[in-house]
């Protein structure tokens, strides 16, 4: 080649065991006449070129020669490129040639689409029975094979003795490859490798080349591809072999001769074929995968399946380690570094190794201590993994399953695939691969050992994914179910996907929303735990994953404003005169739902049946003393719950068996009253104004005149369309957040400050009326039942007769009541509100009060410490105070005892 031609270096193997040089093969054959050949054998190669399955190029010049005895003789010179792997050592040599002996028969020899790139010829240095391996010996020991030039006229010349010469190189620089002081690499000596093979030069060299130059996006092209790398494969598993190093650097390409000048044929126009037995294993149970030789390992890391790859712990790692430091030391071994080094999962610390042997060859038989894992046989599993890696990285654009060192092939990482299950691998294939018919073959070939066990590669290439268009129907049962299937699959991953992604996002949008107090006082936990937030929690029975907003909201009949004073007042005496009604109301319903929640505890509790039959019998008699008996039994003010009384008396006597089969139900009749007057109001205001709920101050929020712009567009959000659906949605939670702040009050004041905080502490007359005989305390289960019984009300709001009753997915309910908020805000403003929680319960706050607590908690996490620290000091000074005067005491002992000793 000429000096800016392509250098003959096409690959170095790692370490330098290997190396593929370009080179031209030139035949001369002469013949004493037309049509005589003195030469059969060369003038077949040459003849049979022309029509070469791999695509050789060959070039041909005939001429002819006057001889002595006046006789004519033709010549023909011909040439065709090829390329020269040389070896330095015996075992991966040996084992190419061993396979080729078995994959190339003799019918094999003149196939067009050879499945192996061909060999043309070989040479044993070692050997000298073939007059070929005698001229190799002598040929790689002559001086100019030292430094063979990469490049025509690039030649290094060999440093003499002065050391004068700056492009001088030591043997052992030209045994590395001779690199110049400039960094370039000129010139190879190949007079250390003893042993070569010689194949045709591919002109389009491996298919990484072809992928990254040229491209694969074609489905088309890449199915062509893996055809006829899975026929190759095939081949050589009946053939009792293993391929063992799968990957793109060992398929080649090749010019189809037949289909070049057909139009329309795509990359068809190419021969693939698998290059590279040096790997290559026996399929046998007494052989193993994963054989570490003294020329290094026989295999890359980079394409072994998950089951060659376990766990060890610190006693296994002990003795793994133990045996491989025998290896080195006393099999005089040098193992690549990095290879056995054990990979730690930075994560949880857990050490992984691959479950790799060294192999003794030769007459060395040394006892190494035994492996802290079971081996894994050879089998065609590990071609049948390597292929679903290929045609992953194919299918995926070019994205490897994983990541592996380009130049060694070894794996960077084994986190992966340490942990590889049927999850991961449908995680990678469904986010990586969009073709339907791929995705179904990959998660076959991509399982775990137990199913990829009974897979062969003739099973495999069967799948339609391999098969022409052409040659299926796109109404092909098989196909289409196949299809249908993944899609389906694919998009129900994608959904189950996003809500992962979401579910993500919203706890980081959580956390930074929250303020976590580590302590609080007693006013304040009470608040965090009874707050509307904790309680419909516990209402709806929400698990963990529910939605995290503010629950804590009012829904009213008519418009807050701030007054003079800053108060929140209703913006007009209509709104007044609503606000009066909305108390009063929410108010008689309370009062109707304590009465029919003592009548459910009493059946409940007690016999209900033996007291039923008393109200009837009572009501026969005589309604009023009826009336007096059920109050009494329920433990209710007669005064205040007289008119519930006496419906549910009238009730008794209007259909005594009707009453009797479902009493709750007939009860509820007086909630649903109530409940059917609250929907009238909003029904006659025509909209509804939701406001967000200061839960710690129990106030509405209304933005100030200084507040953002969008959170003041925003809140309060008006109702107006489907108003009755979403007043019956949002009215539990409305309730308690009235049940919620008449219980930190201890009465009506915390209502009128929630709805009418410019009446506060002025109690409106008829809400103190309606409020007579209701227990204002904060007790969880009474509020909880006390909601419960409103929404069962609300879903048989318009029904004479009982439903069934509804088991609520609070998750789902909250998550519907999220929805509506992000119809009207989108970016989650929820008017600023701040989430404070204190591990055991939370609460939505202003920021303001958030940081105020978070003050307060840290002052009194400050005197805490302070108040320990004096503890201490006063413990320490107690105890100075006690040795001080057990020191004093033993002085005085000590005195009267010398005392008494003198007198004596």
């Amino acid at each position: 080649t000429g000096a800016s031609g392509p250098s003959i270096l096409i690959h170095r193997g790692v370490g330098g065991r290997t190396l593929l040089l370009r080179a031209t093969e030139h035949t001369f054959s002469t013949a004493r006449s037309a049509g005589e050949k003195s030469d059969g054998n060369a003038n077949a190669a040459s003849n049979d070129d022309e029509e070469d399955g791999v695509g050789v190029e060959v070039s041909a010049m005939d001429g002819s020669v006057q001889d002595s005895d006046k006789s004519k003789t033709e010549f023909r010179i011909t040439a065709r490129p090829v390329c020269v792997k040389f070896f330095r050592d015996r075992g991966p040599y040996e084992r190419e040639i061993e396979a080729r002996s078995k994959l190339f028969p003799k019918e094999l020899k003149d196939s067009p689409l050879p499945p192996i790139v061909p060999m043309f010829d070989n040479y044993d240095g070692t050997r000298k029975t073939r007059k070929s391996d005698r001229r190799f010996a002598i040929d790689i020991t002559d001086e100019r094979f030292r430094t063979l030039p990469l490049r025509g006229g690039a030649n290094v010349r060999v440093a003499d003795n002065s050391g004068d010469d700056m492009n001088a190189s030591s043997p052992e620089k030209r045994r590395r490859g001779g690199k110049s002081l400039g960094g370039e690499e000129n010139f190879v000596d190949i007079t250390a490798f003893s042993y070569a093979i010689v194949m045709p030069l591919s002109p389009n060299l491996d298919a990484s080349n072809s992928f990254l130059h040229e491209g694969m996006d074609k489905p088309e092209v890449i199915r062509d591809l893996l055809v006829r790398v899975g026929s190759a494969l095939s081949y050589i598993h009946k053939h009792d072999l293993t391929y063992c190093q799968l990957k793109m650097g060992n398929i080649l390409s090749f010019p189809n001769v037949r289909n070049a000048s057909q139009s329309g044929q795509g990359n068809r126009n190419h021969n693939w074929t698998l290059t590279d037995l040096s790997k290559s294993s026996k399929i046998s149970k007494k052989i193993f995968m994963g054989k570490i030789s003294a020329h290094g390992p026989v295999f890359a890391s980079g394409i072994l399946p998950p089951e060659m790859f376990t766990r060890l712990d610190p006693t296994q790692l002990q003795e793994y380690e133990a045996y491989w430091n025998k290896v080195k030391t006393f099999c005089n071994v040098h193992i690549q570094e990095g290879l056995m080094e054990p990979w730690i999962d930075p994560n949880s610390g857990d050490v992984y190794v691959a479950r790799c042997y060294y192999g003794q060859e030769g007459n060395l038989d040394i006892d190494l201590p035994p492996l802290p894992y079971e081996l894994i046989v050879s089998s065609p599993t590990v071609d049948i993994w390597s292929f679903g890696v290929l045609m992953f990285q194919l299918c995926a654009g070019g994205h490897p399953l994983f990541p592996a060192n380009t130049r060694t092939g070894h794996m960077v990482s084994y986190g992966t695939i340490s942990s590889w299950n049927k999850g991961i691998a449908e995680n990678m294939i469904y986010d990586h691969v969009r073709n339907p018919l791929a995705q179904d073959i990959l998660l076959h070939i991509l399982a775990p050992a137990v199913e990829r066990k009974s897979l062969t590669m003739d099973t495999i290439l069967s799948h339609p994914f391999f098969k022409s268009p052409d040659s299926l129907s796109k109404r092909n049962p098989v196909m289409k179910r196949i299809v249908d299937q993944r899609l389906a699959e694919s998009k129900l991953r994608r959904q189950r996907m996003d809500r992962q992604t979401k579910a993500r996002e919203d706890e980081q949008w959580i956390n930074n929303r929250t303020i976590t107090l580590d302590r609080s006082d007693l006013s304040t936990t009470m608040k965090l735990l009874h707050s509307p937030t904790e309680i419909m929690k516990v209402v709806l029975n929400a698990t963990e994953a529910a939605p995290q907003f503010p629950y804590g909201f009012i829904l009213l009949p008519y418009e807050l404003i701030r007054n003079k004073a800053g108060r929140l007042t209703p913006a007009s005496r209509k709104d007044v005169v609503s606000a009066e009604a909305f108390g009063k109301q929410i108010l008689n319903l309370s009062k109707s739902s304590t009465f029919v929640l003592r009548l459910e505890n009493l059946i409940k509790e007690r016999n209900g049946k033996d007291f039923l039959e008393k109200w009837i019998m009572h009501a026969a008699e005589d309604p009023s003393k009826a009336n007096a008996t059920v109050l009494k039994d329920l433990n209710l003010d007669e005064k205040e719950f007289d008119d519930l009384s006496k419906s549910l008396v009238s009730k008794l006597l209007w259909n005594q068996d009707k009453f009797l089969s479902n009493p709750i139900f007939e009860a509820q009749k007086c909630v649903r009253e109530s409940a059917k007057i609250m929907l009238k109001l909003y029904e006659d205001s025509q909209t509804a104004c939701l406001y967000l709920v200061d839960e710690y101050n129990g106030l509405p929020i209304i933005p100030m005149a200084g507040d953002d712009s969008d959170v003041k567009s925003i809140y309060p959000h008006k109702v107006t369309c489907h108003l009755p659906q979403i007043v019956r949605k949002l009215l539990p939670f409305v309730q308690a957040c009235v049940l919620y702040m008449r219980g930190m009050s201890n009465g009506v004041p915390g209502l009128v400050k929630l709805i009418f905080e410019g009446a506060y502490p002025h109690i409106p007359p008829s809400w103190a009326a309606a409020s007579r005989g209701l227990s204002h305390q904060l007790h969880m289960d009474d509020t909880v039942s006390e909601i419960r019984s409103l929404m069962d009300v609300l879903n048989d709001l318009d029904s004479d007769t009982p439903k069934q009753k509804v088991t609520y997915d609070g998750d789902k309910e909250l998550n519907s009541v999220l929805s509506y908020f992000h119809s009207f805000d989108p970016g989650r403003t929820y008017a600023g509100l701040k989430r404070v929680k204190n591990g055991i319960a939370c609460m939505w706050t202003t920021e303001e009060t958030a940081n105020n607590l978070l003050t307060q908690a840290e002052a009194h996490t400050v005197a805490k410490a302070y108040q320990a620290r004096e503890a201490e000091k006063l413990v320490l000074k107690k105890k100075d105070i006690r040795i001080a005067q057990l020191e004093k005491a033993v002085k005085e002992l000590k005195y009267r005892l010398n005392k008494a000793a003198t007198k004596e």
